[in-house]
């Protein structure tokens, strides 16, 4: 286990929030403080990324030990979780490994199932990058371009460039892990015992990755789901309609 970086703001019932595949908690920060009115907000980088510690086991088991000694170390008896992608799935497994500790459960835009591989060409973008040549930001995307197309993809990953003692840039996540371990989180999430308690599945209008076939097998493993659809939104909804999202949160939270 690792001890995991956090951020918090607001005050109330605690809510944690699990960012996705090269995300941090620093992409949570607008929207936490949106719901810091009602909730004390508690942003987490999962090992591997953001200011966690670097290691290099990478899998649902070891972030669900992570969360749960972060839940420990903080005192957090019961608390509302929700995870993004990578970490809805992780979200997912920790409430089903350790349902006493979770009160409601939100999952945002991914499935519980095994997914094929799909990073692959940000993976080879992001370890094919020579920060022997790169001098600035710009020049960081311009390479990046070359395979990534998506200017929001792009400033996305960009986050994560950072700046060592010497000056010269540096990846904050710890992407040779990520990637030797990536077929670790593509697998299912899977359970003998279901997670009997209230549960919100949120799939953005414009993303593919929850499909009408998906929703049976993920109520096998939370009975009481819910499943919705933020319209206008894309795989990133708190991104594209945080106003949305909030309502949706506070309405489940709250009920």
């Amino acid at each position: 286990m690792v001890k995991l970086f956090s951020r918090s703001t607001g005050q109330g019932p605690p809510l944690v929030i699990l960012h996705g595949l090269f995300g941090s908690s620093d992409n949570w920060q607008t929207f936490a403080k949106m719901l810091s009115d009602h909730y004390a907000v508690i942003t987490v980088d999962l090992r591997n990324h953001g200011l966690s510690p670097h290691t290099e086991e990478f899998s649902f088991e070891w972030i669900g030990r992570d969360l749960y000694q972060f839940a420990e170390d903080q005192g957090l008896r019961e608390f509302y979780l929700m995870g993004h992608s990578l970490g809805g799935k992780a979200a997912a497994f920790f409430a089903l490994r350790y349902p006493d500790r979770v009160k409601k459960l939100i999952i945002l835009d991914i499935a519980t199932k095994a997914y094929p591989p799909h990073h692959e060409k940000y993976f080879e973008a992001m370890l094919s990058l020579d920060f022997n040549l790169i001098r600035n930001r710009n020049e960081a995307d311009a390479w990046l371009q070359r395979s990534i197309s998506s200017l929001p993809v792009r400033q996305f990953l960009l986050k994560n460039l950072v700046r060592d003692a010497e000056g010269r840039f540096r990846w904050k996540f710890n992407l040779r892990g990520l990637y030797e371990q990536y077929d670790a989180i593509n697998v299912a999430i899977e359970s003998e015992t279901p997670f009997d308690k209230p549960v919100l599945v949120l799939a953005g209008e414009h993303s593919s990755y929850i499909q009408p076939e998906d929703k049976e097998p993920m109520r096998a493993l939370f009975p009481r789901a819910s499943f919705k659809t933020i319209p206008g939104a894309g795989h990133w909804i708190h991104a594209d309609q945080p106003e949305l999202l909030r309502s949706e949160v506070v309405g489940f939270l709250g009920e």
